[in-house]
């Protein structure tokens, strides 16, 4: 059993305007995205399998062809090697993300 507190997870800067905590087990992880208003994270593709909840802010995010703008209490799924991009329209702006397999990157020790 592990438990424990957003607010006293470690953060990591990980790009202009985007701060990354993690907490994660043997074979599951999430993420918090703390993101200002205006950054961007690049189109990209990864293996991993992501789920992304917009917990406050809004974001743009374009996954293969679609774009959406997520408001609070939304999100998206995004396949593993399928190319994505985000940009903060409102900020600050917060949101979780699930992780299979584990991003080994993401892992943050004190």
């Amino acid at each position: 059993m592990q438990w424990y507190r957003h607010a006293d997870l470690p953060k990591k800067q990980v790009a202009d305007g985007i701060l990354l905590s993690a907490v994660w087990g043997e074979g599951a992880m999430i993420t918090f995205f703390d993101l200002e208003e205006g950054a961007v994270i690049p189109p990209h593709s990864h293996l991993h399998e992501q789920i992304t909840f917009l917990i406050r802010g809004e974001l743009t995010f374009t996954v293969g062809t679609e774009t959406r703008v997520l408001q609070p209490g939304e999100g998206c799924v995004i396949g593993a090697y399928e190319e994505h991009t985000v940009t903060v329209t409102k900020g600050p702006a917060q949101a979780l993300d699930a992780w299979y397999p584990l991003r080994e990157e993401y892992r943050i020790l004190e």
